[in-house]
């Protein structure tokens, strides 16, 4: 029985340890899709003023660097308009190395055959 139970902890800790909720530093920082047209990003629950150079994947890719605020935030925007059938992955670098990563992957009406 204590077997049974421990199966969803370890199940539960490789995910969290490879960043499935999408931030792979282990803390609470995460990356949000605020727009498409152009695209602009918004990050939240990093380090005052906290250096990070982002990386988008979509399209052509692009790249830029950013500070957070007081409170952990920023928001960049990128010189790109997708459209939603786009992939879109947005990979923030932090200084120690950790990275946050966003991805949305285009709708199956997007999918053709």
């Amino acid at each position: 029985m204590k077997l049974l139970a421990a199966i969803p902890l370890l199940l539960a800790a490789p995910a969290a340890a490879c960043g499935v909720a999408g931030s792979h530093s282990g803390s609470g920082a995460a990356l949000k899709l605020v727009d498409r047209q152009p695209l602009i990003v918004r990050g939240s629950g990093f380090r005052p003023h906290e250096h990070l150079h982002l990386r988008l994947l979509a399209g052509n890719s692009s790249s830029t660097s950013a500070r957070s605020d007081a409170r952990g935030a920023f928001v960049v925007t990128f010189p790109v308009g997708l459209s939603r059938c786009d992939r879109i992955r947005v990979i923030a670098i932090r200084a120690g190395g950790g990275r946050v990563v966003l991805k949305r992957l285009p709708p199956p009406a997007c999918i053709t055959q």
